[in-house]
């Protein structure tokens, strides 16, 4: 058939198209094959305009956000199991006992100055213990050697000596200094432009 151009074929209208088994373009820019009860449910939904993400419209079955109401459906928060004081005690122990074993068989492990963390920590210590650095700092046998930035710390066995606990401006003063390391350039720290501002 001619089209308003002589020698060039029309493009039938979407409805014709889709009754003739021609593919189109779906909403996706997919092309996908229809037929004229497809064009018709077509051109009503674009009469009424695309949905909006936020319209409140049902998510299909197999859609992400489906599957996610879905999988979380029944299932309550997780919250740490409650020990006994010497179930938790023995915890610690273990805890501290695989610190240590792990810092004597790797002892390159905190060259790049992060601390050394046991593969077990984040499920089996850290539900009931809590942070792995607050745990360090909680524990008489470890202790915390700070890096040149605030991320960056070691971990080392305690010589057995209690450490005073550090009055609140000398505390202040370490995370001041340690701020001003990780914002100033190696090249531009000086301690004395530090102890002067």
């Amino acid at each position: 058939r001619a089209g308003i151009l002589p020698g060039v074929p029309s493009i039938p209208p979407p409805a014709v198209g889709a009754a003739m088994g021609l593919k189109k373009k779906g909403a996706k820019g997919k092309m996908v094959s229809g037929t004229a009860d497809d064009a018709k449910a077509s051109s009503a939904s674009s009469a009424t305009g695309p949905r909006s993400k936020g319209s409140g419209a049902a998510a299909g079955p197999g859609s992400p956000k489906a599957k996610a109401a879905k999988a979380g459906q029944g299932k309550a928060p997780a919250q740490a199991p409650r020990l006994s004081p010497e179930q938790r005690e023995e915890l610690v122990k273990q805890a501290v006992q695989a610190i240590k074993k792990g810092l004597a068989d790797n002892p390159t492990a905190q060259d790049t100055g992060h601390p050394f963390i046991p593969s077990t920590w984040a499920k089996t210590f850290k539900p009931v213990l809590g942070g792995y650095r607050k745990f360090l700092e909680r524990c008489s046998q470890l202790k915390v050697v700070e890096g040149d930035n605030p991320a960056k710390y070691t971990v080392h066995v305690s010589d057995g000596k209690t450490t005073p606990v550090a009055e609140e401006w000398v505390v202040l003063l370490r995370g001041a200094w340690q701020k001003y390391l990780h914002l100033t350039p190696k090249n531009g720290r000086d301690v004395e432009a530090f102890v002067q501002r």
